[in-house]
């Protein structure tokens, strides 16, 4: 068969990944929203039943609706990033190049990746774009 076909899947594939793990992220935040908005309305309104009642329901439709990935995953510290580019010697692991690195991850979330150090790697942005290419 043609690889060539192949490797366009492949490349359509990937740029799914980006997407829905883009959604994933625009998810996480919308939720983070939610929390500090329950938490302004909890302060504002007191604590009269009727306001706890509707605190107890966005509380209930949040635990429900929220992805089990997006309650166990947590953004990168700074100093893990820093312990990733220094494990990786702040060098493309494709490449050996050292501009415009990134973090990356090996496995993908939405294939169930995981945020942990050694499924993570350094590729420069060049590297990185071209990866669903191969």
């Amino acid at each position: 068969m043609d690889t060539t076909y192949f490797d366009e899947l492949q490349k359509q594939a990937d740029e799914q990944d980006r997407y829905y793990g883009e959604l994933e992220e625009l998810a996480e935040k919308s939720i983070r929203c939610l929390h500090k908005a329950l938490d302004i309305a909890s302060k504002a309104r007191g604590k009269n039943e009727g306001s706890l009642m509707l605190l107890m329901e966005l509380e209930q439709w949040r635990s429900i609706n929220t992805p089990p990935k997006l309650k166990k995953r947590r953004p990168l510290k700074r100093s893990e990033k820093t312990a990733i580019f220094e494990r990786d010697k702040h060098r493309c692991v494709q490449c050996g190049d050292w501009k415009k690195l990134q973090i990356d991850h090996i496995v993908p979330i939405s294939k169930n990746g995981t945020n942990h150090a050694d499924n993570l790697q350094t590729p420069c942005q060049t590297c990185n774009s071209n990866k669903g290419a191969k």
